[in-house]
């Protein structure tokens, strides 16, 4: 199994950090979420000048056997269609990354279609998307230690070629009813509390999946609150690889962006 070292934060700068933002010529708090923003990333870097030279953005894609249960308003190949879009910089994000000139590179952790090689696409597929786990665990725990090392071994060499701080992105129709059941199972809370309309389920849709995912989880009513064994039954190929990115991050003292509900819930 594929293992993080990952040390506490310092506190040791905490109060120069503080002070230095404090001692601005501005009235104290008055920049509002940017001043925690500047203390925390001070505190990751630990030094009194952080700075971002070289963000990066990486989206990872898979496809969910669950969303053959029709989670989804669409189908799989949805997943693969996006994936050309990003890789033509047709999607919202590609305007994002291009307004502020950062490198965008989409990973194939698990896409159903089939993708031919591009210069921005990096091919980590573990196989042509997850179970389904209305039936069974969505990922075997040997596929999930591969995705662990793939994962952390791409953000390694990110490191190594100076990138200093992680924009992680998602792709993968039905991927909303995994980060779903993953909250629900993690935080113990209400699976109702935890679903909406994903990509934009009608009324009868949202009761379908809420339905669904309600069976799954019975499903996996002896699913332990063990991290890897809920990646492993309720998961998918993309939210998987992200966790393992992300702690590879935490294990190198390097900050990352966290937007979206299914990255939240990586």
């Amino acid at each position: 199994m594929t293992t993080f070292h990952i040390q506490k934060v310092s506190t040791e700068l905490d109060l120069q950090i503080q002070s230095k933002i404090d001692l601005k010529t501005k009235p104290p708090g008055s920049l509002g979420q940017l001043e925690s923003l500047a203390f925390k990333l001070a505190q990751v870097q630990q030094t009194l000048e952080p700075q971002i030279l070289k963000p990066s953005i990486i989206v990872f894609a898979g496809d969910h056997g669950l969303s053959d249960e029709n989670v989804s308003p669409y189908p799989k190949e949805v997943t693969t269609q996006m994936v050309l879009n990003f890789l033509n910089e047709g999607a919202a994000i590609n305007a994002f990354a291009n307004l502020h000139k950062i490198p965008l590179k989409v990973v194939d952790a698990g896409v159903c279609g089939d993708l031919t090689p591009h210069k921005n696409l990096i091919q980590l597929s573990e196989a042509k998307g997850t179970k389904n786990s209305l039936k069974e665990p969505a990922i075997s725990h040997d596929q999930l230690n591969s995705l662990f090392q793939k994962a952390k071994k791409l953000i390694e060499q990110q490191l190594q070629e100076g990138t200093d701080l992680f924009i992680f992105g998602e792709m993968g129709i039905g991927n909303t009813s995994a980060a779903s059941l993953i909250m629900s199972q993690t935080c113990q809370i209400p699976l109702k509390d935890c679903i909406g309309r994903g990509t934009g389920l009608d009324d009868d849709g949202l009761k379908h999946k809420e339905a669904t995912l309600s069976k799954v989880l019975e499903r996996h009513k002896e699913c332990t609150n063990e991290p890897f064994d809920i990646l492993a039954r309720l998961g998918g190929f993309e939210i998987a690889m992200i966790t393992a990115a992300m702690l590879t991050c935490a294990e190198n003292k390097t900050p990352f962006l966290v937007d979206g509900f299914i990255v939240t819930s990586a």
